[in-house]
């Protein structure tokens, strides 16, 4: 008996150990609807002001009387289901309130994005209710602030006057592409691309040979995968560049489960990736199996949503629909509330002064601040004049107020080292909590930094490269042990666009969660070949080896007039559960200032369009005042940055309270 409860107990601590890693467990079916019984064509989007996830889906009228050949799938509206426990659970919400009317109106899959906290939705429009396939069909963008009222923008331009299932993804360059399914074209696959999702330039057919309905394009385990409905289940085409796609051999959803409700094919997806996992919603008639599958009654034709988690194994897409499927979704972006609550906390209106001068001929820059028994160390780089170029250089204070130069302790290589030149550093694996003890942790029984090097002199003389440094005791003024070799480049087989030209200033922390799969991550700015510094990821099982996460970058600013500005020096800081980037901008708008972003799964950030944290006000910063570095201590926030004005390039201090006094 004892045996038996404690093998009880054990399985229920395995269950909840499980669903705590891994969510809650999704029911089959995930989704009914209440008032059609048709729902189909799901997609999700994140709603940041209500905190939940909406489901849109093609509300078909499986339910209806006396209906004449297809009219049922016609006059359709789109549903809104939500879910305010991460995916788990759903329940129906309303219709979507869609201002392009004509009469009896047929809206189909609709496609939902949010883009700068305005949400897109490109649907699929019918105009009127009729019993066979043989009629019309555009593409319409509307607009919402809220997700239920959406506003007609315009009706696109494509390759014909029958086009169905658009699907939006953003390219690594920062433009837009469209996926969508041309009926008069044997339902093949087209696309068209966009710079800023209003105006679409249509590309013609999508090379490769797949037909089918309901693409969706999704960036995961560095691939692009594109899943197509084709009527037999789901096919699979991954991609390297979002252009040329290869199918893979076997189809997903093609046999089927034996769950409730998902005894058939599986249709029209929609795949979700979050926290380094991917889920697969898709659509199911129930009722079309056994001897009456052909029939054309209520239980043929209507469909419930299912929610299955893909595996990735040996380059290839899997799914085990018989699986109990945990689910637990991150938020995708941040409230406009949230975000001002985040600005009240971090906001340094009172200007210290400087800091550290620049001695002379000289420059001082990137200031990162740590605490290492009792007392407070900076690490910030200097602007040597002959070479020119960056060493590494440590301070000291009681106060966070009054510091003390100590010395170098990264200086640049030997002639023919990779960092000859350049070696400018900034500390890693700093303790993250807003207010909390900002002591180094040590991987390997060594404290780290992460440096910006390269082998031309001058001022960030292009490649710059990042590397790292070890070192048994970082408050102390003595040189730290370099790596032999960079551990990433801007001439990596794997560098993505935005970083081709150079690499600048990274951050590196330990993230116990893995919430991108591994123990590591680094923020860094990158400049690309045609200019402009966007802020992208890579990750580490290691500290030594390290891999680029995703195709594009997660922060970049342009300016009106669509030139890509700076955007960098990221800190990461975490207040409670919404990770937090503070980091500087230049050029997108006037001068150089202090800005943050913040984000519940590190991938999706939203951006503070409000109030600057620093910008130039006094006469030592009225050309620049940036790169921010963020402490709170007893209460206080003290906010180090670079300010270059009549002192020349120095270090200066901003705080919460005013300590001038």
């Amino acid at each position: 008996m004892a045996r038996m409860i404690m093998l009880i107990l054990l399985l229920t601590w395995a269950t909840l150990h499980a669903e705590a890693l891994q969510g809650k467990p999704a029911p089959k079916p995930l989704y009914r609807d209440s008032i059609y019984d048709g729902a189909a064509d799901p997609v999700l989007c994140w709603n940041a002001q209500e905190h939940k996830w909406f489901m849109f889906y093609t509300n078909r009228r499986a339910n209806i009387a006396d209906a004449k050949g297809v009219s049922w799938v016609h006059g359709t509206p789109i549903g809104i289901a939500e879910s305010a426990d991460n995916g788990a659970t759903w329940t129906y919400r309303c219709e979507a309130n869609i201002d392009y009317k004509k009469g009896d109106d047929t809206y189909w899959a609709p496609e939902v994005i949010e883009h700068e906290g305005t949400y897109h939705m490109y649907l699929t429009y019918v105009p009127g209710i009729y019993s066979d396939w043989n009629h019309p069909r555009d593409i319409l963008h509307l607009t919402s602030k809220n997700l239920i009222d959406w506003n007609y923008q315009s009706t696109l331009k494509l390759s014909s006057d029958r086009v169905i299932d658009a699907c939006v993804f953003r390219l690594p360059d920062g433009t837009w592409r469209m996926w969508y399914n041309n009926e008069r074209d044997g339902k093949s696959m087209y696309y068209a691309d966009s710079n800023d999702l209003y105006t679409w330039t249509d590309k013609g057919k999508a090379p490769g040979q797949f037909r089918g309905e309901g693409p969706k394009v999704f960036e995961w385990q560095d691939t692009y995968w594109m899943v197509i409905d084709t009527w037999d289940g789901l096919g699979i085409y991954q991609s390297n560049d979002a252009t040329t796609w290869t199918r893979q051999k076997d189809n997903l959803l093609k046999e089927p489960g034996t769950g409730p409700e998902d005894q058939v094919k599986g249709g029209h997806p929609d795949v979700v990736v979050s926290g380094g996992r991917a889920f697969l919603f898709y659509f199911t008639h129930p009722g079309r199996r056994g001897p009456e599958a052909n029939k054309d009654t209520h239980e043929q034709r209507r469909s419930v949503i299912q929610v299955v988690e893909l595996q990735y194994e040996d380059g290839q897409l899997t799914c085990d629909r018989d699986k109990p499927t945990f689910i637990d979704l991150k938020p995708r972006s941040v409230s406009a509330a949230k975000m001002q609550s985040v600005y009240e906390q971090a906001r340094t209106p009172y200007k210290y002064g400087v800091v550290i001068a620049a001695p002379k001929d000289k420059m001082v820059d990137c200031p990162t601040v740590f605490r290492h028994r009792g007392a407070w160390y900076m690490v910030y780089i200097q602007f040597e004049d002959d070479p020119k170029g960056y060493t590494t250089q440590l301070a000291r204070s009681r106060n966070l107020l009054d510091w003390e130069p100590l010395g170098t302790i990264l200086p640049r290589g030997a002639e023919a080292q990779w960092d000859s030149a350049q070696a400018a550093g900034g500390i890693a694996l700093c303790d993250l909590a807003w207010g909390g003890s900002y002591e180094l942790q040590t991987f390997d029984g060594k404290y780290w930094l992460s440096y910006l090097g390269g082998s031309k002199p001058g001022y960030e003389t292009p490649p710059l490269s990042i590397g790292l440094a070890h070192s048994e005791n970082p408050a102390i003024a003595q040189p730290w042990q370099k790596l032999d070799n960079p551990i990433l480049r801007p001439h990596d087989s794997d560098a993505r666009v935005f970083e081709g030209r150079t690499l600048f200033k990274s951050n590196i922390f330990q993230d116990a969660e893995k919430t991108l799969g591994a123990p590591f991550v680094m923020f860094y700015n990158a400049a690309a070949v045609k200019g402009g510094e966007r802020i992208g990821i890579a990750v580490s099982e290691n500290m030594r080896d390290w891999k680029r996460f995703g195709a594009a970058p997660v922060i970049e600013n342009y300016s009106a007039a669509g030139k890509p500005g700076i955007s960098g020096d990221p800190q990461i800081v975490k207040m409670q559960d919404l990770w937090v980037m503070f980091y500087f901008g230049a050029f997108w708008r006037p001068g150089a200032f202090d800005t943050f972003a913040c984000s519940y799964d590190l991938v999706n950030w939203t951006k503070w369009h409000g109030p600057d944290l620093v910008a130039s006000s006094e006469p030592w910063e009225q050309q620049y005042a940036h790169k921010p570095w963020l402490v709170k201590q007893d209460g206080v926030v003290y906010h180090f940055y670079c300010a270059v004005g009549d002192k020349g390039r120095v270090i200066a201090l901003a705080t919460s309270e005013d300590l001038r006094k």
